[in-house]
């Protein structure tokens, strides 16, 4: 986690061995997996006051997702 332009960005790095042409839609339905993972840890910072970015980082393939 880190902040930046007053954003707190939450980045879960994950070492899925996956294809490189994964599309955005099957890296989303992915990502999903993950997303009560990431609010547990916005929820930590929620006293903090700034808005939260969570994404998830695919190391294997080089491709960030942005969670909502």
């Amino acid at each position: 986690t880190f902040v930046e332009d007053g954003v707190r960005w939450m980045i879960d790095y994950k070492t899925l061995a996956l294809d490189e042409a994964s599309t955005e839609s099957t890296l989303m339905q992915i990502s999903e997996q993950y997303r009560d993972q990431l609010e547990g840890y916005a929820n930590l910072f929620a006293d903090e006051g700034l808005p939260i970015q969570k994404a998830i980082f695919y190391v294997a393939i080089g491709r960030m997702v942005l969670m909502s």
